[in-house]
C-alpha cells in the first residue's frame, strides 16, 4: 500500500485547532489599491475562519496526518437535534 502523503498546498493553507480547520480570508492579498475601502475594511474584521463543516471531509482527505479522521469527523459535525436524540439515548439507556 503506498504512503499517505500530505497535500503540500493544503497545508500551508489550513491549520488544526480544537474546533476544527482554521483556514485565512481571501482577497486581502494584492491589488487592494483597487478595491473599495469597504471591502477591505469588511475583510479585514477577523482574518481567520472556520472551514465550513461540508467542506472539512475534503480538507481531512488532502491532510491525512491531521490527526483528525472520517470517522472522527461524524462524530464532531452533529447537529444539535441529533446531539439531543443521542442524549436522550443514553439516558434511557442508563435508567
Amino acid at each position: 500500500m503506498p504512503k499517505l502523503k500530505t497535500n503540500r498546498a493544503a497545508a500551508k493553507r489550513f491549520r488544526v485547532t480544537a474546533k476544527g480547520f482554521k483556514r485565512y480570508s481571501s482577497r486581502r492579498r494584492h491589488n487592494l489599491g483597487d478595491k473599495p475601502r469597504k471591502q477591505k475594511r469588511q475583510l479585514r474584521s477577523g482574518g481567520s475562519t472556520l472551514v465550513h463543516e461540508t467542506d472539512v471531509y475534503r480538507v481531512v482527505q488532502l491532510m491525512p496526518h491531521s490527526g483528525i479522521t472520517p470517522k472522527k469527523l461524524a462524530q464532531r459535525y452533529v447537529s444539535k437535534a441529533e446531539r439531543a436524540k443521542l442524549a436522550a439515548n443514553k439516558a434511557g439507556e442508563s435508567k
